[in-house]
């Protein structure tokens, strides 16, 4: 994580200098955008903070990238909760007296996505709780484990049982968007093959018990859009599950599913579905992300759209 930290830090200063170049365009650090206001003639007022002072800038187009906020069963304060996302960035100070300082621990895992298998791959790099007698996992998740393969033949070669709808029609990749990847493969693999001996997998919705020591959460993202106004009223948006719906072009849905010009959001906690473009197996029912898709696919049909939108304005 702190190499691919430091990886984005050199990209956002590449970009930083590119944006800069352009005239009419800066970039705003320690900024944080309060309020969007649809105008007249197809332009957006951005309201925002910095250092403390109100600022705004005008726009054509506006992109909302905020990053999600991690979903949480955790409504009463509890601090046995913690979400997968702390894990992962290392924002939690209690794990680390939890795990030094207690003989045992039994520990539920909450969800059973990419983020649950890096959570176990992660904790066994500082703590090694894979196989101890320490530590025991029940991992709860509404499906199986599945599996990324390149491949068909891969998949076949390695001796892993898939089905027709688990192949992508554009790719003839195997689980291409609900399989585990790298790390989070090699332990779901592990899982799968019982050779660990500590990790249970539970098929049912999670219940807390108290004899949990620690519950992770990996839950995902849900939506972190900001208010967006017109006509001095606030815009209400399509929300499901946490998640902003979208059209086929990664424009916010209002209510009246009616979406907006040059208005675009992607990112956690934002639904981008399957498309005959985007490809992806017909057993994958959650939302598609990734730093692929977004440089390709999501940014091919923005330029696209924006080219027609702006011809016609």
């Amino acid at each position: 994580m702190h190499d691919i930290g430091v990886l984005y830090g050199k990209i956002g200063n590449f970009l930083e200098q590119c944006i800069k170049q352009n005239p009419n365009s800066d970039v705003y650090k320690c900024a944080t955008v309060e309020q969007i206001h649809i105008c007249e003639e197809g332009l957006f007022k951005v309201v925002f903070k910095q250092f403390g002072c109100v600022k705004e800038v005008w726009a054509k187009n506006v992109h909302v990238n905020l990053g999600g906020v991690p979903k949480t069963l955790n409504l009463d304060e509890d601090d046995r909760y913690v979400h997968s996302h702390y894990i992962l960035t290392e924002q939690n100070e209690h794990l680390e007296e939890l795990f030094t300082s207690n003989d045992s621990l039994k520990i539920a895992i909450v969800g059973n996505s990419h983020s649950a298998m890096s959570v176990l791959s992660k904790l066994n790099e500082r703590y090694s709780v894979i196989n101890s007698s320490k530590y025991s996992f029940d991992l709860y998740g509404k499906s199986n484990l599945k599996l990324y393969y390149s491949s068909m033949e891969d998949a076949l070669l390695d001796g892993y049982n898939f089905t027709e709808d688990d192949i992508c029609p554009v790719t003839q990749r195997v689980n291409r968007y609900s399989g585990m990847r790298e790390e989070s493969f090699l332990v779901a693999k592990a899982i799968l093959n019982e050779t660990i001996n500590n990790v249970t997998l539970k098929r049912v919705y999670f219940k807390d018990n108290a004899d949990y020591d620690l519950i992770i959460e990996c839950l995902g993202y849900k939506t972190n859009l900001i208010p967006v106004y017109k006509n001095g009223k606030q815009i209400q948006f399509e929300v499901n599950n946490g998640i902003l719906k979208t059209d086929t072009h990664f424009r916010p849905v209002m209510k009246n599913q009616e979406s907006i010009d040059c208005f675009y959001s992607y990112g956690l906690g934002v639904g981008i579905g399957l498309t005959e473009v985007s490809g992806g197996e017909k057993s994958f029912t959650g939302n598609i992300d990734g730093i692929w898709l977004y440089q390709h696919y999501v940014a091919e049909i923005i330029t696209e759209l924006n080219k027609k939108v702006l011809e016609v304005i």
